[in-house]
């Protein structure tokens, strides 16, 4: 899911908190694990392509605003369960890239990139040698944009910080 809050300080400081979407994703991931015994570290990089999209139904249409693709440089370090199954937790910086559209005959309104972080955790279970499958939330955050200057009004009528809250379902292979 993703949450946008919006501010809107002259309507007396009126916040549209959790206007938000839902959506799925896919994603790449590239990393190294180094494995310690009974706890293991690493560093992975991802690549998501995404369909999440925030919808706002005003008088005449809708205004959409399209999370569609980002990348995360993450750390993670984590505890065995037992020699299959590993519990961890991550963080990191995230980036991500965003699309305000509207409904037609406006359409496009403007995109941008935005930097974040990521933390979270997971477990992991080795289903053989070389693949493992596991359950991971993670929460991303990313830094405030100001709307204002790109419609015209004064700096801080108008910003909106997206983060969001993704569980994520997946399957590994492992190259030993």
């Amino acid at each position: 899911a993703s949450v946008h809050q919006i501010d809107v300080p002259p309507a007396g400081d009126l916040e549209f908190n959790g206007i938000g979407g839902e959506g799925v994703f896919g994603e790449l991931n590239v990393g190294y694990d180094h494995d310690f015994g009974s706890w293991v570290a690493g560093v992975m990089v991802d690549a998501r392509y995404s369909g999440m999209t925030s919808e706002l139904e005003v008088p005449g249409g809708s205004i959409n605003l399209d999370t569609d693709y980002g990348f995360d440089v993450l750390a993670r370090v984590g505890m065995k369960v037992n020699e299959s199954t590993l519990a961890y937790v991550l963080g990191g910086y995230s980036w991500q890239h965003f699309d305000l559209n509207a409904s037609s005959p406006i359409g496009d309104i403007l995109d941008w990139d935005s930097s974040g972080f990521s933390v979270g955790g997971g477990l992991e279970t080795a289903m053989s040698s070389n693949v493992t499958v596991g359950l991971e939330y993670r929460y991303s955050q990313f830094s405030e944009k100001d709307f204002s200057s790109d419609l015209g009004l004064p700096d801080d009528t108008l910003t909106s910080t997206p983060s969001f809250h993704t569980v994520r379902i997946g399957a590994k292979y492992k190259f030993n």
